[in-house]
């Protein structure tokens, strides 16, 4: 039901497996999260895969809280936003992501 890639040092030089993966989610219509393993709470240009880096992808910290409201929540996100044509990177609004983090 959802995808998370881990994003780090070198998930974007990943090029057989990890972006052949993020293709069939993508054509597959799967919801994907990039977790970013530095912490960064936004899409991280650096270090983001260039396949997913502009599509309606989460981006979100490496934390317990956001990992688990992003697999109980996202799905219904993603599909509510593409059947309202949004597209582009998504992160968490920043009320939301500091109530998680403080948890």
């Amino acid at each position: 039901k959802i995808m998370l890639v881990l994003v780090g040092e070198k998930t974007k030089n990943l090029h057989k497996f990890v972006r052949w993966e993020q293709e069939v989610a993508l054509s597959m219509n799967i919801p994907i999260v990039a977790v970013n393993l530095n912490g960064s709470k936004g899409r991280d240009n650096d270090l983001c895969p260039p396949i997913i880096r502009d599509q309606l992808v989460l981006h979100i910290p490496y934390k317990m809280a956001t990992c688990r409201w992003a697999i109980d929540f996202w799905p219904e996100e993603y599909k509510t936003y593409k059947q309202n044509g949004k597209t582009g990177p998504y992160h968490l609004n920043t009320e939301l992501l500091n109530k998680l983090l403080s948890e």
